[in-house]
Formats: structure tokens, C-alpha cells, sequence
């Protein structure tokens, strides 16, 4: 198809599938989804429109060569590492916390990225967190946007079937501080050797009995070894009441994600270009390290000068960010 060879199915879902393909050399992971319109739509034009380095990304798309079929190919860059969930069962503990605390940071710059312009994820778990470049220590990147709805006009929760695990306490609004709930889940996750923060059954277990225990759950104690910032700002992000969660903005000004950050944008261990691109993102996000007391406020941003909300239909999306 357009030059693409599929190589092997990588996923199958109700409205579509995802193959590993190749053209002229290079590998990319292509969705060919039933429906033009709808959620994959919206997933469509969010990545066309979004360009931020810890979010996957868009490289094209085009109709089935078989009109019949009504289908549309999406191409998307693929990892040469794989997904966080198979990272988790395939080296449990053996994901120190601070290679997991990098990750997480990478994810959190992305999820910033959407927040920043209205959006919001809202089905954040580690089969669509993506691990590239282990050579160097791995970056992630946030990907599998079909989810992602506007928070701006209030709407309800999303209706997108996935494991009840990550639902989050308020089932009856999905919106930008549930990706906070689910991100705090992923970090528990990474630290504890792939282990569940709240004990409950749920290959015995079902939805609603789930939601009814979960009020009264406690958080699992996590090992020893892991420092008390990171237990802290986990507590903080699995806070039941989401108006008391912190948003992503407090969550990046945490001090043991600062250091991370740094890392990039000082250490530039990510390269000097992604070093770059951060620090305008903080910038635009009036995220204050130490070291950036001297940067001229009138430097070029990465994102757009805040002016309007987001439209109401991602059909019609040109990126506007979000008053903060």
C-alpha cells in the first residue's frame, strides 16, 4: 500500500488494526481503522496538528488502496525499543527508579504539551508509552491518541473500552486530572516490578465492584528502596479526589522531576536540539528552574502565544493553547 510492505500485525481492535511496515529501509507502525470519522479521526488530526518530541509521531496518511473498504491508513514512527508494558514483565524490578523517574518525565513533557492546548489523554497505561533509543538509556513517548478529547466544554467521561484497572475514582468525568490518576498508576507500576497500587482481585473481579471497593482502598506500601520523593509525589497523584490531584504543570515542578528535567535541558543528555525545545516548552508552561533566571523572556517559543481555547471539533484543529 503506497509503497508500505506490512511485515506483521502488531495489534487488532474493534475499530481497526496495526501493522509493522516498511518502506525504503525504514520501519513505521501503520493503523488501518474502519471508520474515517470519529475517535480515530479526532486521533488523526490531533497528531497532524501536535509536534512536541515525547509524543508519536505523524508521518502520514492516506485512504485504502480498496475504495470498497472505506478505510484510512495511518502512519506513525515506530519504536526500536517496544512498549512500556512488555519493559515492565520483561525486567520487573530490574527498572531502577531512576531510569523509570526519566521515562516518566519524558511522558509528563508530552501529556504537558496536550494539557497546555485543552486536551487530555485519558487512557494513559503502559501498552501506549513507548521506549526508544535504549542505546542511550531510552526515551519515551506518548502515543495511542484515539482517546484524547477536549476538556474545554465539560463533556463527560470518554466511552472507549479498556481495563477497568485504570479507571479512575470519578468515572463520571474523564478529563485532564484523570491522566494525573493514570500516570500516578504507571510510576507505582515501573517501580514496583510491574505491581498493582491497590489490592484487589481483578481476574476475579468486575467493573462496578471495582469502583465500589476503590473509595476504601489503601495504596500498597512500595519497597524500601524506593526514596521517599518518588513514594510522595505517587501518594499525591492517586489523591482519590481529583480536585485535590496535582495538575501536570505541579507535577513537573516537583523537585525530583526537576532534576530530571535538567538532565535534558542543562546535561543535555537527550541531545542539544531536545535540550532546546524543552526549555522553550518551560517557558511557555512559566515553569521556573533555578538555572532559568537569566533567559530572555522574549525568546522564540515552541508553542504559540496563548490566545484562544481549543475549537470544539478536532476535525477543525489549528493548535491554540489553553488559558492557563
Amino acid at each position: 500500500m503506497n509503497g508500505y510492505r506490512k511485515i506483521k500485525q502488531l495489534d487488532e481492535a474493534s475499530l481497526g488494526d496495526c501493522y509493522l511496515v516498511e518502506k525504503l529501509g525504514k520501519q513505521y507502525a501503520m493503523k488501518v481503522v474502519h471508520h474515517k470519522e470519529g475517535s480515530y479521526y479526532m486521533e488523526l488530526e490531533f497528531l497532524k496538528a501536535a509536534e512536541h518530541p515525547f509524543l508519536i509521531s505523524h508521518i502520514e496518511d492516506f485512504p485504502h488502496p480498496n475504495e470498497l473498504m472505506q478505510k484510512l491508513c495511518i502512519v506513525l514512527e515506530y519504536a526500536n525499543g517496544c512498549d512500556l508494558r512488555t519493559k515492565i514483565t520483561t525486567m520487573g524490578l530490574k527498572i531502577t527508579e531512576n531510569v523509570a523517574l526519566n521515562w516518566f518525565t519524558h511522558v509528563c513533557l508530552g501529556l504537558a504539551y496536550m494539557h497546555y492546548y485543552g486536551l487530555a489523554h485519558v487512557d494513559i497505561k503502559p501498552e501506549y508509552i513507548i521506549i526508544f533509543g535504549e542505546e542511550t538509556g531510552g526515551m519515551a513517548k506518548l502515543g495511542d491518541f484515539w482517546t484524547n478529547k477536549q476538556v474545554s466544554d465539560g463533556c463527560g467521561c470518554c466511552h472507549k473500552v479498556r481495563p477497568f484497572q485504570y479507571f479512575v475514582p470519578e468515572m463520571d468525568r474523564y478529563q485532564q486530572d484523570a491522566d494525573i490518576w493514570q500516570l500516578g498508576i504507571v510510576l507505582y507500576e515501573m517501580v514496583s516490578g510491574g505491581q498493582f497500587p491497590f489490592d484487589y482481585d481483578f481476574e476475579k473481579g468486575y467493573p462496578q465492584d471495582y469502583m465500589e471497593k476503590l473509595p476504601s482502598l489503601e495504596i500498597k506500601q512500595l519497597p524500601d528502596h524506593i526514596s521517599t520523593r518518588c513514594k510522595t509525589l505517587i501518594i499525591k497523584m492517586l489523591e482519590k479526589d481529583p480536585a485535590k490531584r496535582p495538575t501536570i504543570n505541579e507535577v513537573l515542578q516537583s523537585d525530583i522531576i526537576k532534576e530530571k528535567i535538567r538532565l535534558i535541558t542543562e546535561q543535555e543528555v537527550l541531545g542539544s536540539d531536545m535540550a532546546e525545545r524543552i526549555r522553550k516548552q518551560l517557558i511557555d508552561l512559566e515553569i521556573s528552574l533555578t538555572q532559568y533566571s537569566e533567559i530572555e523572556e522574549n525568546k522564540e517559543s515552541l508553542l504559540p502565544a496563548p490566545a484562544t481555547l481549543v475549537t470544539t471539533q478536532l476535525s477543525e484543529l489549528s493548535l491554540q493553547p489553553q488559558d492557563q
